[in-house]
């Protein structure tokens, strides 16, 4: 997660930098598709993780 944080943030400065901060798919790098489903799957897998945990805790 942490990865997914500082990459995010990173192509954050990118696009300021090159003002094109509007759409970020409009012109995209190599790789942001791919980028993009790993931190969908992350994220979900994350957020599963957490909820799992709760419900065990709550519930079992």
């Amino acid at each position: 997660m942490i990865f997914f944080f500082v990459a995010a943030i990173g192509t954050y400065v990118h696009h300021g930098r090159r003002r094109d901060t509007d759409n970020q798919f409009r012109h995209p790098v190599r790789g942001t598709s791919a980028f993009m489903v790993s931190l969908i799957v992350g994220e979900v897998g994350g957020f599963a993780v957490l909820l799992a945990g709760f419900v065990r805790a709550q519930l079992l």
